[in-house]
């Protein structure tokens, strides 16, 4: 799903497996993982194939393929715009929070609120 995508989780039994036997016995393509059912190829194919049937039935020869893609990627996209807002305040908090923690230490605050402040 997109939370595999997102953090590589699908990479963790191929990274376990080699780990463990490329160093002794070497890497042949029957060793690898089979891919989830999800992510085959074929199923991603026949999804946007399907979402572009629809687009070209909804709107004739007006479809959009952009629109179309986008409708095929809508949930990667949005969990991805969200992390990438929450990163970037994460990244803007950063220099408020530490003058707070670095003020709290040198006693002009207390060092609770202080902590308090920077763990949000």
């Amino acid at each position: 799903g997109v939370i595999s995508k997102l953090f590589f989780w699908w990479v963790i039994p191929f990274v376990r497996m080699s780990w463990e036997t490329v160093r002794t016995t070497g890497l042949s393509a029957d060793m690898l993982p089979s891919i989830p059912a999800a992510e085959e190829p074929e199923a991603n194919v026949n999804r946007l194939r399907k979402i572009w049937n629809e687009e070209k039935a909804l709107k004739g020869s007006k479809a959009s393929l952009v629109y179309a893609l986008f409708l095929f990627m809508r949930s990667t996209l949005v969990i991805c715009l969200i992390l990438m807002a929450l990163q970037a305040t994460a990244m803007m908090m950063t220099p408020v929070l530490s003058l707070m923690l670095v003020r709290s230490i040198q006693g002009v605050e207390s060092l609770e609120m202080g902590i308090a402040m920077v763990a949000g």
